[in-house]
């Protein structure tokens, strides 16, 4: 059995949203403002976790990236580390990209679903960080999977899904998606020409 899951997005009309490309909120709120109200609704959403891909991952924690050395791990077994907060933040990263800090720094507890073919260097600065494991299949893709070991050892019954397009398109293209939380920020798209452009009935 896997988690209920909820792909919860903030979009533009052409499906991007690009602080530097489009214009502000037709009501003049800020991006920021825009942004808060995306998180006070997947708040509502509810559930026991949320999910992002790697690339999200890397821009939330400051844009670092883990270099691999040493051996391949031997081990795929599920890493259960300490909880401190209540809802879980998991992190679909099959190559092991994602360096986190301590979950001290953070006020967040994170899961990594890695693949088999992660350093085990990277598994020790997981355990390090505080950072729980779950190994997704035998190619470190298998989505469906991560989720069931998310039911049934993580107790996860319902997941919100907040990540970018690719991890988003990997729920859709492999039928793991329930619901649609669709949030359109209604600004133009603006560039250098814009001036030079004039609208005629």
């Amino acid at each position: 059995m896997r988690p209920y899951v909820t792909c919860h997005m903030l979009s533009s009309v052409d499906g991007r949203v690009d602080v530097g490309r489009y214009s502000r909120h037709h009501e003049g709120w800020d991006f920021e403002r825009s942004n808060a109200v995306y998180g006070e609704l997947a708040a509502l959403l509810g559930g026991e976790a949320a999910a992002i891909g790697s690339t999200t991952a890397i821009e939330l924690l400051g844009g670092a990236e883990f270099t691999h050395t040493g051996p391949i791990t031997s081990t795929t077994e599920t890493h259960h580390a300490p909880r401190k907060a209540e809802q879980l933040m998991v992190v679909f990263d099959s190559a092991g990209r994602t360096q986190y800090p301590t979950t001290e720094a953070t006020g967040m507890d994170f899961l990594a679903v890695v693949g088999p073919h992660v350093s085990e260097r990277y598994l020790e600065h997981l355990r390090d960080a505080g950072v729980s494991c779950v190994f997704a299949g035998q190619d470190g893709r298998d989505i469906a999977a991560a989720l069931q070991t998310l039911s049934e050892d993580f107790g996860v019954t319902r997941l919100t899904l907040m990540g970018g397009s690719t991890i988003n398109g990997v729920f859709l293209r492999d039928g793991l998606l329930d619901e649609l939380s669709i949030l359109l920020y209604p600004g133009g798209r603006t560039s250098e020409r814009a001036g030079n452009h004039r609208c005629s009935r």
